[in-house]
């Protein structure tokens, strides 16, 4: 079996989490990531505008023509564009028709008998099926369901805020928007979502049932699993919900997932 995603966690961990959790032996086939500011960039630096910030942006350039660098010291900056790059071995994948099945988007699983598929929601819901992580019964997989998808609605909200590596706007702009994420949006969902779990929890530490499953791996996704810097803020937030909590602590010490942790790539996010 072979997962083939990108060198960071985003779409492709809980898929990799599943399989760790199974104990399944996979190959987790990366494509290397790294931020492309394109030509305008390289441009500046070899003309020398940006040595004031030791080859870096932000630069600012007054009236009089001074120049100084360094974020803290200036008020406003213009923008170099950004785009990620996903390398050759991204763009050979696409070329050769193995990322086909997800619109030439990753990531993409392929089974043991060839058979490939992507979209990373269906790869999560066919491996917590193939390992029993869907709970016991029609009833209990469509109560993961709805939970995983309540998790999702969660993670979509926080994109969509717009403050992410990716977002618009200048830094002032989105740390406004992080603040009013983690101080009152993110509290207000999670609430809503620690409700949830509470109405059909019947044993602490799991969100349907007695034993792990699929809902409690998104879970801990969001609470435990996230941005470095956004960790603390997260568990702030999560103060008020000792159901989500005990669910992801459980998942974090869970030993498969220590010894994956302990092992996997370290990836900005």
């Amino acid at each position: 079996m072979e997962l083939k995603y990108f060198d960071l966690r985003g779409a492709g961990e809980t898929c990799r989490l599943i399989l760790a959790i199974a104990g399944k032996d996979f190959k987790d086939t990366r494509f290397p990531f790294q931020p492309d500011f394109g030509g305008a960039f390289k441009d500046a630096k070899e003309s020398g505008e940006l040595k004031v910030n030791m080859q870096r942006a932000p630069v600012m350039v007054l009236e009089d023509g001074s120049t100084f660098g360094q974020s803290k010291a200036i008020d406003g900056i213009s923008r170099f564009p950004f785009q990620p790059d996903f390398g050759g071995a991204f763009k050979d994948a696409k070329e050769s028709g193995e990322l086909k099945m997800n619109m030439q988007r990753a990531p993409v699983i392929v089974l043991e008998d060839g058979s490939t598929f992507g979209q990373s929601k269906a790869i999560e819901r066919y491996l917590s099926r193939k390992f029993g992580l869907m709970g016991s019964g029609e009833v209990e997989a469509a109560l993961v369901d709805c939970l995983a998808e309540n998790v999702r609605d969660v993670f979509e909200k926080q994109y969509n805020k717009g403050f992410g590596f990716f977002g618009p706007g200048t830094d002032e702009e989105k740390a406004a928007l992080k603040k009013e994420w983690f101080d009152t949006e993110l509290p207000m969902w999670l609430g809503k979502l620690e409700d949830s779990v509470a109405a059909i929890s019947t044993t602490k530490g799991f969100a349907v049932g007695s034993a792990l499953t699929y809902a409690d791996i998104a879970i801990f996704r969001l609470l435990k699993d996230g941005m470095a810097d956004e960790k603390e803020i997260t568990a702030k937030a999560a103060e008020a919900c000792p159901n989500l909590n005990a669910i992801a602590d459980g998942v974090a010490a869970n030993p498969k997932v220590v010894k994956w942790l302990s092992e996997r790539p370290e990836t900005p996010f």
